[in-house]
Order: structure tokens, then C-alpha cells, then sequence
């Protein structure tokens, strides 16, 4: 069944290729300082793999539901019912992975982005982290003293 809620994640992607590829002839044309055109060139890279990635994932479930459209089957014919629920699942889940694989291809594609998460990651959050789980090893607090043992005379 067609899920309602993919039509704007269909449409943004859609705008969004258009404008990498607008933004393909600006960069050719533009006369901008080299580490500009290097930041725009990774992040069209970045766009167009994700845009490519995205089509392929949905690919098959389009073909899929464009199929079921056309080709019926009863309930009754339990066996091809129970395949065609068994595929719609298998490409719906790989449409899903449309929303979670942005991260891996950024960090594939961009080495700006993988610096940036390296910084995050390990400047950021490692520090903290290795300060909570060893803690200051150089802080001063109360040693432990005996008790007084009432036992014992003072002379």
C-alpha cells in the first residue's frame, strides 16, 4: 500500500537534485576561491551519491507496487498471497534504509564531513567520557580514620 507520508521525502529529493545539478554548472562557471569550489564540489558529491543511493533503494519497490497494481491476486490463493506480502516487506524495508544510510555515504564520500565527526567524536565526547569513567585521580578528600577504641586509657 502506498504510504502517504513518502510523497514529501520524494519531493525533497527531487528538489534536491535539481539544485545539484544547477549547482554543477554554477561551480564550472563562477569565478570563487579554490577552497569554495572544493566545500561545493564535495557537497554536490555529496548530494548526487545520496540522490542515486535513494533511487536505487526505492527502485524495487516501485517496480514492485506498479506490478501489484496490475496483477491482482485473491486472498483465497493463500501461497502467492503470502509471496507477494513476503516481497512487499523485503522491498519496503529496503526502501527504509533510504532514511538511515545518509550518515555512511557522507562519511564515504565527504573528508570534511569524516573530519568534522572525527572532532565530534573523539575531541568532544571521548573527553568526556574518559573523564567521567576514570574520574581526577589528583583530588583531595577525607582519609579514612579509626574509630576511637573506649577500651584504651590515655596516660
Amino acid at each position: 500500500m502506498y504510504n502517504r507520508r513518502d510523497k514529501p521525502s520524494h519531493n525533497f529529493t527531487y528538489n534536491l537534485s535539481t539544485l545539484a545539478f544547477r549547482n554543477v554548472h554554477h561551480i564550472v562557471r563562477r569565478q570563487i576561491p579554490i577552497a569554495r569550489r572544493r566545500l561545493d564540489q564535495q557537497m554536490t558529491t555529496m548530494v548526487l551519491v545520496r540522490v542515486i543511493i535513494y533511487v536505487c533503494f526505492l527502485l524495487p519497490y516501485v517496480i514492485y507496487r506498479i506490478y501489484a497494481i496490475n496483477v491482482p491476486v485473491t486472498q483465497n490463493d493463500l501461497l502467492q498471497y503470502s509471496i507477494r506480502q513476503l516481497i512487499q516487506t523485503l522491498f519496503q524495508s529496503l526502501s527504509a534504509v533510504n532514511f538511515t544510510i545518509s550518515f555512511y555515504i557522507f562519511i564515504l564520500v565527504s573528508p570534511r564531513y569524516r573530519r568534522q565527526i572525527k572532532f565530534l567524536l573523539i575531541r568532544k565526547y571521548w573527553r568526556k567520557c574518559k573523564a567521567y569513567c576514570c574520574g581526577n585521580r589528583n583530588q583531595i578528600g577525607p582519609m579514612a580514620i579509626d574509630p576511637i577504641d573506649e577500651n584504651i586509657e590515655l596516660e
